[in-house]
């Protein structure tokens, strides 16, 4: 099953599942969630009413499966386009095997489209909150910059070393293009 349309009731989905771990109570997953209520107890009764809903049980059950059968399919399509690859390079095909190479990275979690990160700052709920979070945190924006230039700077050091071997394919991550040895052994022979 996909991720559900509405974003708020995906978000609670997937609240629920690491709510619950932390015992939060159903009408705090709710709220965390972006959902508003006038009290506690009006956001456990909608909470409760949302639990009810095909789509959000549906999601929920699923995302609390055991992740086991998601490797092996991992693992499958892995050994599927490294079939490919091999046979790309072999008929020099090499847009063929750079798309398969790139395929295999973004099954590895290496390359992705988009980044999501969450991280709770204070309870706010968008942007704007999260700032507001961070200068009063660091005290002063020159305080807030600094901080965050660090961070841009070990991100930027992170990524730089993290090429990775896929299957013995050096990816570069992060990049659109997919470095391989291959291709320069087989020009040297």
């Amino acid at each position: 099953m996909p991720q559900l349309r509405n974003i708020r009731r995906e978000r609670f989905a997937q609240n629920f599942i690491s709510g619950k771990a932390q015992g939060l109570s159903n009408g705090r997953i709710y709220m965390l969630s972006g959902y508003t209520a006038k009290s506690v107890e009006a956001a456990d009764v909608n909470a409760c009413r949302l639990l009810q809903q095909p789509d959000v049980a549906a999601r929920i059950v699923e995302l609390a499966a055991p992740a086991k059968t998601i490797v092996r399919d991992a693992e499958h399509f892995m050994g599927k386009f490294e079939q490919v690859f091999q046979g790309s390079i072999k008929a020099e095909q090499f847009g063929n095997a750079n798309r398969s190479a790139e395929l295999q990275a973004r099954i590895g979690g290496v390359l992705t489209d988009k980044l999501e990160v969450s991280v709770e700052f204070g309870g706010a709920r968008n942007a704007k909150e999260v700032v507001a979070e961070m200068l009063r945190e660091f005290g002063s924006v020159a305080e807030m910059r600094a901080c965050l230039n660090d961070i841009i700077a070990q991100a930027e050091e992170i990524a730089a070393e993290q090429a990775k071997a896929i299957n013995g394919h050096a990816v570069v991550a992060g990049a659109d293009t997919v470095l391989t040895q291959l291709d320069k052994a087989e020009k040297v022979e």
